[in-house]
């Protein structure tokens, strides 16, 4: 695998444009699995607290990086999510604090995102509260949204006491369109998803022919 390229945010760090996301991965695969996806070239691995595989994760990381002294933790960009359960202020420090135990073998986050929009805007305004104090810990080096469309990005950009987001993942094709026709100068980046296709998928047969594949943005 050729070596991915990267995104510069807004806080000097940079973002590999290419990673791997675990979702439904069962965690007791997710060790090796990381592992090996490091030994081939991937350099971002995506996570989060709904994919209950988040420890298991940072393992893979721990284990690929203590494998040789010349692999440095800063080589490795590492993303996990909070889930809509854990939205508030307070609910949210407390998932971030679960989610950096689990990765206490790799040191800190370096990327966490709010994973919905799915509450109400007091709750999502406490939770990036806490984003933001984890940001300024240390702890955490960069946070975001995910699963945001216009509406709901125009609300956070309207905090009073906002820092600005550093990554944006939009969902569905039109929604991903209209966020970055909207995104003007903001200086957020814009994360994009796919998943790979399997040869097997051709069998689920749509009204017309095979199910296309689908994208999420």
């Amino acid at each position: 695998m050729a070596p991915a390229q990267s995104l510069l945010l807004n806080t000097g760090r940079k973002i590999p444009t290419v990673g791997l996301g675990v979702y439904k991965t069962p965690a007791e695969q997710c060790t090796s699995l990381i592992y090996e996806a490091l030994n081939v070239g991937y350099r971002h691995i995506d996570s989060a607290a709904l994919y209950d595989n988040e420890e298991e994760v940072c393992e893979g990381i721990a284990q690929w990086l203590a494998e040789d002294p010349s692999r440095k933790r800063e080589d490795i960009f590492y993303t996990t999510k909070i889930g809509d359960g854990s939205h508030g202020y307070e609910k949210a420090k407390n998932a971030i604090k679960v989610s950096l135990e689990k990765a206490k073998k790799i040191q800190y986050i370096d990327l966490i995102l709010i994973h919905s929009p799915q509450s109400d805007g007091e709750r999502r305004h406490g939770t990036w509260k806490a984003l933001e104090e984890a940001y300024e810990a240390g702890t955490v080096k960069n946070i975001g949204v995910s699963n945001y469309g216009v509406k709901h990005l125009k609300e956070l950009l309207a905090y009073p006491d906002l820092k600005r987001p550093e990554s944006c993942r939009p969902r569905g094709r039109e929604n991903g369109r209209e966020v970055q026709q909207n995104r003007r100068s903001d200086p957020h980046k814009v994360v994009s998803r796919t998943r790979f296709h399997h040869p097997a998928e051709d069998r689920h047969q749509g009204p017309t022919g095979p199910e296309p594949r689908r994208v999420q943005l």
